[in-house]
């Protein structure tokens, strides 16, 4: 097997341990001893950039989500040289959460790896998703819609004040996961 075969076969075992919800079998898949690791998912405002940290996160999202089917495509493996590669691809899942159970969530975004070789295998390093917002930002009238038309009431009735209060409250931060709860799978 080719090293951009090895990588493209990393980026799938990731896939299929997140898919089991296997915090063991992602925390394998890094290399621990890297002195400067760094893991930013789209919901984290900040880089964790120790193990612990990164340890603790997998232990955490695996041990609070049910995931239903996981998928990635247009995996991109660039083994830049015999110790260092490099991977993107897209992803997107359906799951549950130990905190809303009983409601499907969709998430759609990009990945990217750092891989350093460490003996025979390949360990990840560096790791970022980011959302892809434009699935996620019409989800967000579709989120706010019942408020919406309750502030169209309101107005049609001259409660100003219950419009006015209505608007600074649609005016407030929407939760990150909000929206993935009303999420539609895309066609890909």
């Amino acid at each position: 097997m080719s090293d951009a075969n090895e990588v493209r076969a990393i980026v799938e075992q990731w896939r299929t341990r997140y898919e089991a919800s296997d915090a063991a079998g992602m925390k394998d898949l890094w290399d621990e001893s890297h002195t400067t690791l760094t893991y930013l998912p789209t919901e984290s405002p900040t880089v964790m950039t120790t193990w612990q940290d990164i340890a603790a996160y997998y232990d955490n999202v695996c041990g609070s989500l049910k995931v239903k089917e996981w998928r990635t495509w247009n995996v991109i493996a660039d083994v830049i040289s015999p110790t260092s590669a490099f991977a993107f691809a897209y992803t997107d899942f359906i799951y549950e959460s130990a905190a809303l159970p009983d409601i499907s969530h969709y998430w759609e975004g990009r990945i990217s790896f750092h891989f350093k070789r460490v003996g025979d295998r390949w360990k990840i390093v560096h790791y970022e998703d980011s959302t892809l917002m434009q699935w996620q930002l019409p989800l967000v009238r579709e989120l706010q819609k019942p408020m919406i038309e309750e502030i169209e009431e309101a107005i049609a009735a001259t409660q100003v004040e219950r419009a006015l209060e209505l608007l600074r409250q649609l005016a407030k931060p929407i939760k990150f996961g909000a929206p993935t709860s009303v999420a539609k799978r895309s066609g890909n």
